[in-house]
């Protein structure tokens, strides 16, 4: 998945392409959906911790990116199980904690 959520991209949104602030968040969101939608089914019964296996990869580092801009723009994500489950499982380890956004 892209990382749409890049402040350059939304702004060519609402400057030169002169698009609303509701229309950028719906923008948003159907590539949101479209990612998230075919992530999850891949991953569809998955039984390690991981996306990889049994230890985080860029695949995880990516993935909890992705959710956590996808919650700042108020995206719902509880069809996405198997994706928020890896996501918590990567913030037991203080490599993700400390990595964190909100971390001071």
């Amino acid at each position: 998945m892209h990382p749409l959520n890049n402040l350059r991209v939304l702004q060519y949104l609402t400057g030169p392409l002169g698009h609303s602030d509701d229309d950028k968040i719906t923008w948003y969101h159907h590539w949101l959906k479209q990612g998230f939608d075919g992530l999850e089914a891949k991953l569809q019964g998955l039984d390690s911790s991981f996306i990889g296996g049994e230890a985080p990869n860029l695949a995880d580092i990516c993935l909890v990116a992705q959710l956590f801009n996808a919650r700042r723009f108020a995206f719902d994500l509880t069809a996405y199980s198997t994706l928020t489950r890896i996501e918590a499982q990567c913030q037991t380890l203080d490599a993700f904690t400390q990595a964190h956004p909100d971390k001071s």
